[in-house]
């Protein structure tokens, strides 16, 4: 009898566990995707200022990928499909922010946006990656703390 108490109390704490895992998971791989944009957006901010038309290369294979990842995930080619519609996801956005950054001038009459153009294209987008960072981080600390107090 305490033995089957025993290994009920592990399989709970086990299920736990996983559940903590996945969520920390999730926020890594959005953390460490961040970063590597805010460096990429400091990286490049003279050339997208210069030649942002050079932009619509990585937005043609963003594009291409986010629907590969998509049709392979869909057709469960992918085992994760989650995984492979979250990456889609990433990728769907990437592509969307490379066209925004190709068509930035056009974009900026029709809203009639003034300012630093530095702010529109790197500064601003840069500043909205932080605070999903900080979102998600937030996220995360309150998913775990209801999942350490089974809720």
């Amino acid at each position: 009898m305490a033995a089957k108490i025993d290994q009920t109390k592990r399989q709970k704490k086990l299920e736990k566990r996983m559940k903590v895992d996945k969520v920390t998971n999730w926020f890594m791989i959005n953390l460490a995707w961040g970063v590597l944009a805010l460096i990429l957006l400091r990286y490049m901010e003279n050339t997208i200022m210069i030649h942002p038309e050079k932009m619509l290369i990585p937005a043609i294979i963003f594009g291409v990928i986010a629907v590969v990842l998509f049709v392979l995930g869909g057709m469960k080619i992918i085992k994760n499909k989650s995984r492979a519609f979250n990456y889609g996801i990433f990728t769907a956005v990437a592509a969307v922010f490379s066209l925004y950054l190709t068509y930035f001038a056009r974009i900026r009459y029709a809203l009639g946006a003034f300012g630093d153009t530095r702010w529109w294209m790197s500064w601003g987008p840069s500043l909205a990656i932080a605070l999903y960072l900080l979102g998600a981080f937030i996220f995360t600390a309150i998913k775990i703390a209801r999942i350490e107090k089974n809720r």
